[in-house]
C-alpha cells in the first residue's frame, strides 16, 4: 500500500503569505538603502531566531513582501525581467548563484518554511533510519 503524500493540501500559496506576513511584521519597517536609515527594526539573524528559519529564507520572504531592497535585490530583479538564468545573473554581478536565490522572490511551489514534499520524505527517512541503528540489539 503507497504512503500517503505529506502535505498534499497545505495551501501553498496561503502558507507563503502567512510567513511573509510574519517575517515583515517581526523585522519592523521596511528597509530601503536608498532612503536614511534611522528607523529601529530587527536584525534579518533575530527574525530567522524567532521563525525558526535560516537568515536566506528569511532575507527572501522579506523580498517576496517588498519589505528589503537593496542595489543588490533590485539588479537581480532586474535581470530576472530580461530573462536571464540565475548563473548568468551571478556572473554578471559578480556574486554566488546562491546569493542570487537568496536575493530574489521565491517564485516556485514549495511549501515555505516547511520545504518540498520530497524534502520532507527525505528527513523522515533519516530520522527512520536512524532510529534503526541505534535500536539494534546485538
Amino acid at each position: 500500500m503507497p504512503r500517503p503524500r505529506i502535505y498534499e493540501d497545505v495551501d501553498k500559496e496561503m502558507k507563503l503569505e502567512e510567513l511573509v506576513k510574519m517575517a515583515c511584521d517581526l523585522f519592523g519597517p521596511p528597509y530601503d538603502d536608498r532612503e536614511e536609515d534611522k528607523l529601529s527594526r530587527r536584525s534579518i539573524r533575530e527574525v530567522g531566531r524567532i521563525m525558526h528559519l535560516s537568515e536566506a529564507k528569511v532575507k527572501r520572504l522579506l523580498v517576496e513582501g517588498g519589505w528589503y531592497s537593496t542595489k543588490e535585490t533590485r539588479a537581480v530583479r532586474r535581470l530576472m525581467r530580461s530573462g536571464k538564468t540565475d548563473e548568468q545573473i551571478a556572473e554578471e554581478l559578480g556574486i554566488t548563484t546562491h546569493k542570487v536565490r537568496v536575493l530574489k522572490p521565491y517564485k516556485d511551489s514549495r511549501i515555505y518554511g516547511i520545504g518540498t514534499v520530497s524534502a520532507q520524505k527525505n528527513r523522515m527517512y533519516r530520522r527512520r533510519k536512524s532510529e534503526d541503528e541505534h535500536s539494534v540489539v546485538g
